[in-house]
């Protein structure tokens, strides 16, 4: 069964667009300005790896931190409503 929980999508922030750009839809939520569970999930562990990659090539702890934190959110929010 889907799940019908969803959030904003935490890439363009719930526009639908990519870098705010009106004629190119976000690569993550498609333009639908929202993600499914499934894909929340997934994002929230390509945003974990992409942070770590940043403070690997030069980036501050504060800000893996607060990648850390986002992600943590995103699964936190899943794991309080599942399915």
């Amino acid at each position: 069964m889907k799940s019908r929980r969803r959030i904003k999508c935490p890439s363009c922030r719930g526009r639908g667009t990519f870098l705010g750009l009106n004629n190119t839809k976000c690569s993550w939520c498609l333009g639908r300005k929202t993600l499914g569970r499934e894909a929340a999930l997934r994002y929230s562990s390509v945003i974990n790896c992409l942070a770590f990659g940043k403070y690997v090539d030069g980036g501050t702890i504060e800000e893996l931190r607060a990648e850390e934190a986002a992600a943590k959110a995103i699964r936190a929010y899943f794991e309080g409503h599942p399915q």
